[in-house]
């Protein structure tokens, strides 16, 4: 079973500055949401960094998109590009299952 992230609010938090160390301007928006991992009792709150002019995601339950995923140039998985695709109405419905 794939991982779940569900998002229960449309609400952004939005960071902006000017780096200390760069100088360079800076803006960083952050979307809660919650991560079900197989097996864990209870979701992982996390934030998930939305992309310049990326509206927020909409309350609901996903899966991480095929293309998030990699392997980088030292040989270790990484989360690239994140993005989200919504959990077909069906499986959302159903209870998460242990692994």
């Amino acid at each position: 079973m794939k991982p779940v992230i569900e998002i229960t609010s449309t609400d952004i938090e939005e960071f902006k500055g000017v780096s200390k160390k760069t100088g360079n301007d800076y803006h960083i928006r952050n979307q809660t949401a919650y991560f079900f991992s197989g097996g864990a009792k209870y979701p992982t709150p996390m934030k998930l960094t939305l992309n310049d002019g990326q509206s927020a995601y909409a309350p609901g339950k996903y899966h991480l998109a095929d293309n998030s995923i990699s392997v980088d140039r030292n040989g270790r998985l990484s989360l690239y590009n994140l993005a989200l695709v919504p959990v077909p109405a069906a499986a959302a419905a159903s209870p998460a299952k242990s692994a």
